[in-house]
């Protein structure tokens, strides 16, 4: 990846063709993608009572990652991706708002859910 120094970078990501794709992005919307990427897998910890489906949010999340980069509207991106049972779909924009404001880790480790180790 190449990056720029303009007022909004130019990301060049190569694709699965011969051809490299050019995307502008704006620098916040890049800022507010890497730290979505940061958002760890919670797995079964009775300390983090969000739902269930922000780790498929997470997971939908690195998968575009790795396969696109970051998508021009990251809002219709975590709407699209957010699924909630259907007795809670009138929160929709309450669950959007949690998931934008979750705390990220500072450090590029985590807990155990069970014993609460460093992992």
């Amino acid at each position: 990846m190449e990056t720029s120094h303009d007022e909004a970078p130019t990301l060049r990501r190569g694709s699965t063709s011969s051809q490299a794709s050019i995307v502008n992005i704006p620098r916040d919307i890049q800022r507010m993608w890497d730290n979505l990427l940061l958002t760890p897998l919670q797995r079964g910890s009775p300390s983090y009572n969000w739902l269930l489906s922000f780790e498929l949010l997470v997971l939908a999340i690195r998968s575009q990652e790795l396969s696109f980069g970051c998508p021009p509207d990251i809002h219709s991106f975590i709407i699209n991706h957010l699924s909630l049972a259907s007795h809670l779909n009138h929160s929709l924009d309450m669950f959007v708002q949690i998931f934008l404001n979750l705390r990220r880790p500072d450090t590029t480790y985590y807990h155990c859910p069970d014993c609460h180790s460093v992992l």
